[in-house]
């Protein structure tokens, strides 16, 4: 019996020893667990502390002590909010109350203030902590410096900033167009050309909003460019919403992007209406000064027989009358003389140097003048006039024979084109461009209209599609408007009539 006892105390025994170095065991890892959590806890990269209800800190990590510039001894007891902004502090407590509310709080951005004073961009993550009976005593939180990130994001915003003001102030128009055609960005210059708002072009494929049309350009730039990855240059003309016109020399540039392809094209249109027209003005001067030449010397040669040929035909009339004779040969060669002598003048019109004499005049009155000179032609010819006129107009400075002139020989070409009748209307605003402020004097008439082949030359002297005409009106016209710094334009489709726009500057006080 001794033995047997003596056996169970030898085992339990045993047992005891095994279970107390097991306790032993999980008393070092529980140590060591508890070591690693305090080691993670003190020097994790955020700061952690725990608040109770009123906002007091109860306790809080090394890292935050060490951010802030406080001992623990410092923190430990202070309000939370004695250490945010006046701006965070209403912040921080308007979200500790809906923070009891819900649970947790997430992303919540305040201000702390670092005990030199400096400000602290902090993100703040927290939840409740709950008693044993569910009661809500205080708050855990996990705080990450985000000053770094906040200042480098304040930075790209201000670069943007700047660039997008760089972008809108350039006064060319600009616009970036993706793979689809789709219009990415534009800026505030692009709009001019096609009267609408930016919010009507971004997100839309770019013939649509350009072109109004509803498939892609036949020959498109832009997808040469997608596809050679090369730059595209080219000149067009746009017609814009006032009816007047404007060249545009257009690029259109790759963007590759990380790995080389292509993703964007840049879009650059660039107004060179003024530069033609001043390119043109000064071939059309060297063209006029030789012109000048040959027509001095032409009609110094003509002229002088001519006035022979009309002594002549006066002395013929005489001898006619005496002896009872007809005259209608007589009238009729006076007559082709005076075609003639209209010929020569109009070609020195045209070539000879011309000294304007300006006098201040409305120009409805002049308009209307020169009107009411055809009122019997156009009633003959079955043709109704219309005039659109802005009121309170300002005043042109104007040689008044001369644009009367021009006036004359466009109206004229209207007619003509009209010979079963129709409508001509006259329509006279103000308009504004790059150039200043202007008059617009639009003629438009309902007749046969101008094939696209000869749109381009119908100012080219002794251009004409008439038969018996000289082709000189529309030459002389556009001279005297650009002698006045204006601009003359010529809209049209065959069949579907023709418009003339002249611009006249107005007179400055």
């Amino acid at each position: 019996m001794k033995e047997t006892g003596s056996d169970e105390l030898k085992e339990l025994k045993e047992k005891l020893d095994s279970t107390l170095k097991e306790i032993n065991r999980l008393n070092e890892r529980l140590m060591e667990s508890e070591e690693r959590y305090y080691d993670l806890y003190e020097n994790a990269p955020d700061m952690y502390h725990t608040i109770n209800k009123k906002g007091i800190i109860i306790e809080c990590n090394m890292t935050e002590t060490e951010m802030l510039g406080y001992s623990k001894e410092e923190l430990i007891g202070k309000s939370v909010f004695d250490i945010q902004t006046e701006e965070s502090r209403k912040a921080g407590k308007k979200a500790m109350e809906k923070l009891f509310r819900s649970g947790e709080i997430k992303g919540l951005e305040l201000q702390f203030v670092k005990k030199n004073g400096d400000v602290m961009d902090v993100s703040i993550n927290a939840t409740v902590i709950y008693d044993k009976n569910g009661k809500a005593v205080g708050t855990r939180s996990v705080i990450r410096d985000i000053t770094k990130k906040n200042r480098m994001m304040e930075i790209i915003k201000n670069s943007n900033f700047k660039l997008h003001a760089i972008f809108d102030a350039i006064t060319d128009g600009i616009c970036l167009i993706d793979r689809n055609f789709t219009i990415q960005n534009i800026n505030k210059s692009v709009p001019k050309y096609f009267g609408s708002s930016p919010v009507d072009f971004i997100g839309k494929r770019c013939y649509i909003a350009f072109e109004e049309g509803g498939k892609r350009c036949e020959g498109c730039n832009v997808a040469k460019t997608f596809d050679t990855g090369e730059p595209v240059n080219y000149t067009r003309m746009r017609r814009l919403k006032d009816g007047t016109s404007v060249e545009l020399e257009v690029s259109a540039f790759p963007v590759k992007g990380k790995k080389g392809k292509i993703e964007q094209v840049v879009y650059y249109m660039k107004d060179v209406t003024e530069k033609k027209r001043l390119e043109r003005q000064m071939e059309g001067s060297r063209k006029l000064a030789a012109l000048g030449e040959i027509v001095a010397g032409v009609t110094h040669e003509v002229r002088n027989p001519l006035q022979n040929i009309l002594t002549g035909i006066d002395l013929l009339e005489l001898e006619a009358k005496k002896k009872g004779l007809s005259l209608d040969i007589l009238k009729n060669l006076r007559s082709f003389t005076g075609d003639m002598d209209f010929i020569i003048q109009e070609l020195l019109d045209y070539s000879k140097p011309v000294k304007l004499e300006l006098k201040e005049w409305a120009i409805t009155d002049v308009v209307s003048g020169i009107i009411d000179t055809f009122e019997d032609q156009m009633k003959k010819g079955k043709v109704k006039v219309l005039k659109n006129y802005e009121k309170d107009l300002k005043r042109v400075y104007i040689d008044v024979r001369r644009i009367k002139q021009s006036f004359r020989n466009i109206i004229e070409n209207s007619i003509h084109a009209m010979p079963d009748g129709g409508e001509f209307t006259a329509t006279i605003s103000l308009h504004r461009n790059p150039r200043g402020e202007f008059i617009s004097i639009r003629f438009l008439d309902s007749g046969h209209g101008i094939s696209k082949k000869n749109i381009e030359r119908v100012f080219e002297p002794f251009f004409s599609t008439e038969a018996d005409g000289m082709g000189m009106g529309l030459a002389v016209a556009k001279r005297f408007v650009e002698l006045h710094n204006g601009e003359i334009a010529v809209n049209s489709e065959e069949g579907k009539g023709c418009e003339v726009t002249v611009m006249l500057p107005v007179k400055k006080d």
